[in-house]
């Protein structure tokens, strides 16, 4: 079997305390054709000294020189890539054990210029959100089938906020050929043209590819602490971004690749970072005028919704959606739609439920878990994707299980015995 040679990147900036963790997932990886390249962007706490204390000739560090914005830190390490497959991984995030192995079998099972795939995930100890915190999440899968890149565009740009993750994602939970990315360089001779480069990349390289492989089998953890952008803003709406550090931090240091001028950041960070990422990529990477319009009215739609929920229902959040609208003429029927909503909510006011961690079977669609990681041990990615290793058997996994299909199907037979699970679960928790 051909060993493939992948390169997972680790963007990180002064999270020393978390990389750690996030490399030891890495170096526990039970092979040999393998590059960790660390990408420092100019941290001034002891990164350097945590990537020295493995002694792993796999892994790689780099520096800005600089400090620079997150696209241009991922340009900077994307640069050092020559061959292979790469990826990108936060730096609270992690691999499940086993996990390239896994990756590198399906790749020569299943060609594939790319492959992405379901993430576990975990809410780091210092969280200040009592029910995510030390708690880690995880589904059983042994499917894998090829994915129509038009078919999910298509869906994104229906379902737009939440469904950007049906795409191919380089980060935390997939790799790509090298070539792929070469091919998609625009005329400035960079990859990443938008500011959020998660987001750019899932488009612009599933706009590329006319099919990429997917498979349900979790082996990445996405991690989520108190200094990520993700973390800083959870459970927050969107009017309170502009207040959060993180976020804060990361829209005030955009120079070279800032937001699309006529986007309001105030609105729902992924909204707006999803329709930035489609404009820039037309602008730079296709080469054409970008359906502006288009974008501008899908966001003051999906913002609207929002609103009308009570998802994001200040008053900060108000003006700037009216702001957006009067550049595509929609000021007047958004104010007429704002006001509707506002006599509603009087009449019957809004109910907000607090999110609750649910110990055990949270989705048998999906056969997805989520527990309390406190009474298991648990203080880090690290020692959440060992667990969810080991239960998972990766570092022992059975190829036979896997199962090659056209499309994605949902099994009842394997839910029950999932269920089964669950209820043992449960009992030894109690116990």
């Amino acid at each position: 079997m051909q060993q493939h040679h992948f390169t997972i990147i680790v963007p990180t900036r002064e999270r020393a305390d978390t990389l750690y963790w996030t490399l030891r997932t890495l170096v526990a990886q039970d092979y040999e054709n393998l590059t960790i390249l660390v990408s420092d962007n100019y941290s001034q706490d002891n990164t350097k000294e945590v990537v020295d204390s493995f002694q792993d000739k796999r892994i790689k560090y780099v520096n800005t020189g600089k400090r620079v914005e997150m696209a241009l830190n991922w340009e900077f390490a994307l640069s050092h890539v020559k061959e292979g497959y790469v990826g990108f991984l936060g730096d609270d995030d992690g691999y499940l054990l086993g996990s390239i192995k896994l990756i590198n079998y399906l790749i020569n099972k299943y060609p594939t210029q790319a492959i992405t795939w379901k993430m576990a995930s975990y809410g780091w100890p210092n969280l200040d959100y009592e029910n995510y915190n030390n708690a880690f999440g995880y589904s059983f899968g042994n499917t894998v089938f090829y994915k129509n890149s038009i078919k999910e565009l298509n869906y994104l740009e229906k379902n737009y906020h939440d469904f950007y993750h049906t795409l191919f994602n380089m980060y935390p939970n997939g790799v790509v050929s090298i070539d792929v990315i070469n091919r998609l360089k625009g005329k400035n001779n960079r990859f990443f043209n938008a500011c959020a480069p998660d987001i750019y990349s899932a488009i612009a390289i599933t706009k590329e590819l006319s099919t990429f492989l997917y498979t349900d089998i979790c082996l990445s953890m996405s991690g989520t602490s108190k200094k990520s952008n993700s973390g800083s803003s959870l459970g927050a709406n969107a009017h309170s971004n502009s207040q959060n550090l993180e976020l804060n931090k990361f829209f005030t240091e955009l120079k070279e690749m800032p937001l699309y001028p006529k986007l309001p950041r105030e609105l729902d960070v992924l909204l707006v970072a999803i329709a930035d990422a489609y404009i820039n990529m037309e602008i730079h990477t296709l080469g054409y005028s970008p359906s502006e319009q288009k974008w501008l009215k899908i966001v003051i739609d999906k913002s609207l919704k929002k609103f009308e929920t009570g998802t994001n229902n200040n008053d900060l959040f108000e003006s700037k959606l009216i702001e957006l609208a009067e550049h595509v003429n929609m000021g007047s029927q958004i104010r007429n739609k704002i006001a509707k909503i506002k006599r509603k909510r009087i009449d019957k006011p809004t109910q907000q439920n607090d999110d609750v961690v649910v110990s055990g079977l949270i989705d048998k669609d999906s056969l997805r878990f989520e527990y309390k990681a406190d009474f298991l041990g648990v203080k880090n990615i690290y020692d959440a994707a060992s667990f969810v290793s080991y239960y998972l058997s990766m570092t022992n996994y059975d190829h036979h299980r896997i199962n090659f299909i056209k499309a994605p199907y949902y099994n009842k037979f394997y839910s029950r015995v999932i269920s089964f699970i669950d209820r043992h679960w449960k009992r030894l928790i109690s116990e």
